[in-house]
């Protein structure tokens, strides 16, 4: 029998009347309306007449990303904006950031929450207020953003502060010192990803004529996949050169799709961390820990050893993601770029341990966001290297430097990653560590070898 609270038949029609009944007070603006389920799935559907079909499935839309988003699609689209992100770079064509679905609850059941999402096209100068209606059934319209996050008390409609780490100036902690009393750990990570050519693209960098989304994408695959044919190999040539070991931050089906590439990293050894099984974001996966699970269980089966990292797909989490992964094994996580030295997590079980990645010294906000020079990613290391190595004489800082092959690795480019090694090459008190060389050393600093 299936128990999975939720609205009924009835709670649902009643819903849909009440939407129309304030719908049908201006019929010189209809309007379709869609509910979903939590999981996005269709519970029922209305168009006003004369609605033309673009709404029809802009409705369903809104429902879908407000049902996978846990939050209503405004928030949401601010969100993404906030993050300066794209709704076409989370991979799912379905997604659509604009206002006008709105996530519901019912409190009448035994006291669990039945959550469903409806879906509106936005109204000129009426886009707001219309969920009069389900409010006036008990099915109010505001609800936490995500089902989960009961797991940090809070008051709704008051901020939330950081829920897994406690506050501390990094200035009046206790001093952490590196091997040899070495002021930096510099971390090169590899992004390796692979992208779906049946999907949309995680990025872009060529839009479209008119503006129009494509399948297949192909210059934009064509982009990516060169990373995999060429860009990759510059860069291994450059940190093999200097005899530097990287993190790679793998799509585990890159072991399947491209072994070749994986081979090497071992060859040379790398460390494989965890970056989910293909290029999407675990918040629009059905079973987050399934995901988690076969991206552990594909390196493992690769390179005989699970990874002991994790980094998610756009560094993106659910509210349930460090439980998850500590629960599965993962032992540190990079998507908090919080810190510049480790620090422990709260999660309800086992131990995790936050490393310092990096916004900062990363090439998709240099490039493809900021739209720098090509020789913005050594000054800017450079100048991030002296602040760091100058506070290091105190307590001793973690800096990871961000890359992805098909950019960093573009021809024009690659001089100014090697220039970055040539640059620290002139200092002593440097140790390249790989993300379980940091995991290592921060534990022995506090105990917990």
């Amino acid at each position: 029998m299936y128990d999975k609270p939720m609205l009924s038949l009835d709670q649902t029609q009643r819903a849909m009347n009440a939407m129309l009944e304030i719908a049908t007070r201006e019929p010189d603006r209809p309007v379709t309306i869609a509910i979903v389920d939590d999981t996005g799935n269709l519970l029922s559907f209305a168009r006003m007449d004369r609605c033309r079909p673009t709404p029809q499935r802009m409705a369903i839309r809104k429902a879908y990303t407000c049902a996978l988003s846990g939050q209503n699609s405004a928030d949401y689209a601010e969100r993404l904006k906030g993050q300066g992100r794209t709704v076409a770079e989370m991979g799912d064509p379905m997604l659509a950031a604009v206002q006008g679905g709105s996530p519901l609850r019912d409190r009448r059941h035994n006291g669990r929450h039945r959550r469903q999402r409806l879906g509106r096209p936005r109204r000129r100068r009426h886009s707001q207020g219309r969920a009069g209606g389900p409010a006036s059934l008990g099915l109010p319209s505001s609800c936490p953003r995500s089902g989960r996050s009961g797991h940090w008390p809070h008051r709704q409609g008051e901020p939330m502060s950081n829920p897994r780490a406690e506050f501390s100036s990094i200035f009046e902690r206790t001093p952490l010192r590196l091997p040899n009393n070495s002021r930096i750990a510099v971390w090169p990570v590899i992004n390796v990803e692979e992208w779906d050519i049946k999907e949309p693209m995680a990025r872009t960098v060529l839009p479209t004529p008119q503006g129009r989304e494509v399948l297949p994408d192909i210059p934009n695959f064509g982009w990516f996949d060169y990373g995999l044919r060429v860009g990759f190999w510059r860069m291994k040539q450059v940190l093999d050169r200097w005899g530097i070991r990287a993190t790679v931050s793998l799509n585990a089906s890159v072991c399947l799709s491209y072994p070749q590439l994986v081979e090497e990293c071992l060859k040379s050894g790398w460390e494989l961390m965890g970056h989910g099984f293909i290029q999407r974001v675990l918040n629009v996966e059905t079973d987050e820990r399934e995901v988690i699970r076969r991206s552990i269980d594909t390196i493992r089966d690769f390179s005989g050893k699970a990874p002991r990292g994790w980094m998610g797909p756009g560094l993106a989490e659910t509210f349930d993601t460090p439980d998850i992964l500590a629960e599965e094994g993962i032992e540190y996580v990079c998507d908090w770029c919080n810190d510049d030295q480790p620090y422990e997590m709260k999660v309800k079980s086992g131990r995790l341990v936050s490393v310092p990645y990096t916004v900062e010294l990363n090439d998709i906000p240099i490039y493809a966001v900021q739209h720098h020079r090509s020789p913005e990613i050594f000054d800017r290391t450079k100048d991030h290297f002296d602040t760091l190595y100058a506070e290091g004489a105190q307590s001793s800082r973690v800096m990871a430097v961000s890359t992805h092959p098909y950019i960093t690795g573009a021809a024009h480019r690659i001089k100014y990653y090697d220039r970055i090694f040539e640059y620290l090459s002139r200092f002593q008190g440097v140790e390249y560590m790989t993300g379980s060389e940091i995991l290592d050393w921060y534990n022995a600093q506090t105990g917990h070898a």
